[in-house]
């Protein structure tokens, strides 16, 4: 037995075949999450700010605002990783195609392992050459007042950043082109046996 009163949630289930219930609210949270980056700058400052870094030394303040600097081209980077790969979810399945939340969610992989890798690649590497080269003995006192208690000094943590922001991209890319070939293989199986099928 059909009616209105039984199915008036037909045209819902179809925006989330179609996939357009996933795109949107998708796209709006890229948007919010790329913009949620220039926030980190002002925050570190505030932390900074609150922690008494400006009451320090001239040293220690020059070695903070050449860390703030990279913060802040790395949260400018990450916004812009963000902001292009919202392009990305509007086009990343077919009308087409049976399957739509996987491709999503490997865009999802894809982008946080890019802005994750970014982040420790750039930031990292930056942070630790900074205080490597002008604040060793201080710089316990500066990553902790900008909330960065894991950056460290030495020839190892400046290898090591870059390394593993570069392995981070990779895998994540890795992990979620597998679940779009997979997306592929499945989609297209159906085309073909429809198409003998005809």
């Amino acid at each position: 037995m059909e009616s209105k009163f039984t199915n008036f949630i037909q045209p819902l289930i179809q925006v989330i075949d179609k996939g357009t219930f996933f795109k949107e609210p998708l796209v709006a949270l890229f948007i919010v999450l790329g913009y949620a980056n220039l926030i980190i700058p002002l925050y570190v400052l505030y932390l900074s700010a609150d922690y008494g870094v400006f009451d320090a030394s001239f040293q220690l303040v020059l070695v903070y605002l050449i860390i703030w600097l990279i913060i802040a081209f790395t949260a400018w980077v990450g916004f812009q990783i963000w902001y292009i790969r919202r392009k990305d979810v509007r086009s990343i399945f077919r009308n087409g195609d049976d399957f739509k939340a996987i491709p999503l969610i490997s865009l999802i992989i894809q982008t946080v392992g890019e802005w994750l890798g970014a982040f420790i690649g750039i930031a990292g590497f930056g942070c630790s050459l900074v205080l490597t080269i002008l604040a060793s003995n201080n710089s316990r006192i500066i990553t902790e007042s900008i909330g960065l208690p894991l950056v460290d000094t030495g020839i190892f943590p400046i290898i090591v950043a870059p390394v593993s922001g570069f392995l981070i991209i990779l895998f994540s890319r890795f992990i979620s082109e597998q679940f779009r070939v997979l997306t592929f293989i499945a989609n297209n199986t159906r085309m073909t046996s429809e198409g003998n099928s005809i």
